[in-house]
């Protein structure tokens, strides 16, 4: 007799979506936004309980091409939860509160369900772990630019409005190969926006309950909507993806490194067990490069009685206290 399988608590995904989960774009339905954790009183308590050194705040504009020139760091030196969260209603800004999950129990046990359901309901799904959990708190209008995660992810949404573009993954037309193995090789994960673009993307119109997944590194970008937003993001490998992942290592280290070499045994033609062997080999060497840990200087500070929540830092810019913090917690660590 067979065991009866699990009622899903918060998925509400059909056959179909689930045979589909992390093959195609697409959106589904969940619960989590009927948990009593993200009204205003509960994102400030989520705020004002996360640790400074994985709390990144930063300013956007309104045109997905000016990156450069508008996605800025703010600091958040003597801002409580509330005023942060205030400053976040008037401007144009994005709170990250980084590795929620190791932060408040609730998210850790949170995910570990989402995942399970998951896992009963996709039968290609197949992690090698999960559940690393970012919770966004963003600002009417804000954006983000766009990007392609090397690791798979998806988007819960909780609260507000948003429209996410997705671009269809190793479209050489958006984004090169070589860009992306540098993106898995640790680099930056920005990619220069072009309107032309938009031809290629796919738009999800979305508001609370639903999930947006898509297939490993595809390259999205994100616009809110009229009011304050808040998703929960999910990062997860799967046991296929990772030896993808490592592939694209090995093609980064041996082009950059030993482009001789990379020739050699035969470029991304080479067969699989070579490149993770010659990875393995340079990695021992001391020859890849980690992802770094990035410091960031602010020209801006939250300020919840300015028009768009910021003002101006006098002598600035100055190290943001995400970057101070998190400097402090790795000199406490290293001794």
């Amino acid at each position: 007799m067979n065991a009866p399988q699990p009622i899903s608590k918060y998925l509400q995904w059909s056959p179909e979506q689930a045979a589909n989960f992390g093959i195609v774009p697409q959106s589904c339905r969940h619960r989590v936004h009927e948990l009593p954790w993200f009204s205003d009183e509960g994102l400030v308590r989520l705020i004002d309980a996360q640790p400074r050194e994985k709390l990144r705040v930063f300013m956007s504009g309104t045109e997905p091409e000016h990156r450069q020139r508008d996605h800025q760091p703010v600091d958040t030196e003597g801002a409580s939860g509330a005023e942060i969260l205030e400053s976040v209603r008037k401007g144009k800004l994005w709170v990250n509160l980084q590795r929620i999950d190791t932060v408040d129990p609730r998210f850790d046990a949170l995910g570990k369900q989402l995942y399970g359901e998951l896992e009963q309901q996709c039968a290609h799904f197949h992690p090698a772990w999960i559940n690393r959990a970012f919770l966004f708190i963003s600002s009417p209008r804000a954006m983000v630019y766009l990007h392609a995660d090397y690791q798979p992810n998806m988007l819960w949404h909780l609260r507000g409005e948003k429209t996410i573009w997705i671009y269809p993954a190793y479209d050489e037309r958006i984004v090169s190969r070589e860009r992306i193995e540098e993106i898995c090789a640790g680099g930056e994960d920005d990619i220069d926006y072009r309107p032309e673009y938009e031809q290629y993307g796919k738009a999800f119109s979305i508001g609370p309950g639903e999930t947006v997944s898509w297939p490993a590194r595809s390259p999205h970008r994100v616009e809110n909507g009229d009011s304050v937003n808040a998703s929960l993001s999910t990062f997860h490998e799967t046991i296929e993806d990772y030896a993808r992942v490592i592939e694209h290592r090995a093609d980064y280290m041996l082009r950059s490194r030993a482009p001789l070499l990379f020739r050699s045994v035969g470029g991304r033609n080479a067969p699989a067990p070579i490149k993770r062997v010659s990875y393995l080999a340079m990695s021992k060497l001391g020859l890849e490069k980690g992802r770094p840990v990035k410091q960031y200087y602010a020209r801006w500070r939250i300020d919840p009685d300015a028009p768009q929540g910021v003002r101006e830092i006098p002598g600035g810019p100055v190290l943001t206290e995400h970057s101070r913090m998190a400097a402090r917690s790795a000199e406490r660590i290293a001794a």
